[in-house]
């Protein structure tokens, strides 16, 4: 792992000299970083950036692939906020990819075209934006097909400080209110045992997978029926190799659940669960 992230930040510094002892640029990978006080993070479309996919992703046959090889190309995921509970995902959209010559043979020039985001586990709630920003204090880090990514470190402007000081004090207002009301009529269905534990020791690496290097998550939609039974699962987000039809696997394996309840009366819900593969 630090030999590969070794070659990586070589590869960078190779391509930007410049740019990477004046720190205007930084490698975002699988490990979260936080960005600095009185920096932003910015990864704009219409400007090329240096990029590293997983090596599985180079292989027909598997989702990274697929995704790489599209109309328009596309290659996911940068991770905003906690490793395992992301607050936002976003996808990177791009036109046409280059090898990056004197690299290693995952290491790619792309054009942002846009990207897309969406709250982490809404996929139907999916945005277009032209530019990704992170603030301070922000926690990233790659995911998925993508193994590291280029952006550009920037000095907070006055806007981009007054920006940051209205959306603490909307957040701060909301929390003001929920405490207030505490109001709490519902309750939502959760597991009547370990979950982490049941995961953990049941769930299974698929062999294809493993050999065609297939990682990232696997998001599953499923209902939690009155009596506590698991059905209707659903992959709504796969990485293919194998793991989408073992998550599915896993889900209706499941023990009972609690029901929901919804204003005293116990009502059939949907629960949406990620599911992680992760080789490293």
């Amino acid at each position: 792992m630090k030999l590969n992230y070794l070659a990586i930040c070589i590869s960078f510094i190779l391509l930007h000299p410049n740019n990477i002892f004046g720190q205007s640029h930084i490698i975002l990978t699988t490990t979260p970083q936080q960005v600095p006080e009185g920096k932003k993070w910015v990864l704009p479309s219409n400007k090329s950036c240096i990029i590293q996919v997983n090596e599985g992703t180079t292989e027909s046959g598997n989702l990274c692939n697929a995704m790489i090889n599209s109309n328009p190309r596309s290659v996911s995921e940068i991770m905003e906020g906690d490793f395992y509970r992301p607050s936002n995902v976003y996808t990177i959209v791009f036109k046409s990819i280059n090898k990056v010559a004197y690299t290693n043979d995952f290491t790619y020039s792309i054009t942002p075209l846009y990207f897309n985001s969406s709250p982490y586990m809404q996929v139907d709630n999916t945005s277009q934006i032209s530019e990704m920003i992170f603030y301070p204090h922000q926690t990233v880090h790659t995911w998925g097909c993508l193994q590291s990514i280029e952006l550009i470190e920037m000095n907070l402007t006055a806007k981009d400080i007054s920006l940051i000081k209205e959306k603490d004090l909307n957040v701060k207002q909301v929390k003001q209110s929920d405490k207030v009301e505490n109001i709490q009529p519902n309750h939502i269905a959760s597991p009547t045992f370990d979950y982490q534990i049941y995961v953990a020791k049941n769930i299974q690496y698929p062999v294809t997978a493993r050999e065609k290097g297939i990682q990232g998550r696997v998001i599953v939609k499923f209902v939690v029926n009155e009596d506590g039974t698991i059905s209707n699962a659903e992959v709504i987000r796969g990485i293919g190799g194998g793991c989408d039809e073992e998550c599915i696997r896993l889900v209706l394996a499941m023990p009972k659940w609690t029901p929901a309840i919804e204003y005293g009366k116990v009502v059939k819900s949907t629960v949406t669960e990620p599911f992680s593969f992760n080789l490293q």
